[in-house]
């Protein structure tokens, strides 16, 4: 597939910017081309390779691409969260390449070999997410990944200080909801 500039071609070494301060690498896996239904289609995986500065195609050992495997943390009851591995694949769409940076071209079978299809899902038997419209900011798992290690510290007290307020949220909207409900039926 050659390179145009309404699409990305497999293998398209992309770079991302998910937060301020931080630079990531996104590998474009496999591609379909746009229809008269939809628009082009492209497998997109995060790479671990995080820069603290907008880098340049020949700081990146390319050799060395491979996708992020990441551990999300996933709220199952009120205070109780796990941990749930996932491969950081996603199925994006584009109708320009100009809202993100290309650095290069590399071998996608050799950044991910097992098979993708466009199929819809949560990670497994090669159907992953639909993660909408490209743009330049994908990739923070990539940077919470970075921090687990280089700043663990200050991402544990920002990632305690969120959940917190997301619990005294979620804690105050069930109990409106509920307020609101025994109001409806008269129970007030």
């Amino acid at each position: 597939m050659s390179p145009s500039p309404h699409a990305f071609s497999p293998g398209d070494v992309i770079q991302t910017e998910p937060c301020g301060g931080y630079w990531g690498c996104a590998v474009v896996l496999s591609a379909t081309p746009r229809t008269p239904e939809f628009h082009a289609q492209f497998h997109i995986g995060i790479t671990p390779v995080v820069f603290r500065h907008q880098y340049e195609w020949n700081e990146l050992n390319t050799s060395a691409l491979s996708i992020l495997e990441f551990e999300r943390g996933v709220r199952v009851a009120p205070g109780d969260y796990i941990r749930r591995a996932e491969v950081c694949i996603g199925i994006y769409t584009a109708r320009t390449r100009r809202s993100v940076r290309i650095l290069g071209r590399v071998d996608p079978s050799a950044v991910y070999s097992l098979p993708l299809t466009f199929t819809v899902g949560d990670g497994t038997d090669g159907n992953f997410p639909l993660c909408g419209p490209l743009k330049k900011g994908i990739g923070g798992e990539a940077v919470i990944a970075w921090r687990r290690v280089h700043d663990a510290e200050n991402l544990k007290r920002e990632l305690s200080a969120a959940r917190q307020q997301f619990e005294r949220l979620e804690a105050n909207r069930l109990a409106n909801q509920s307020a609101a409900r025994r109001t409806r039926c008269g129970d007030a």
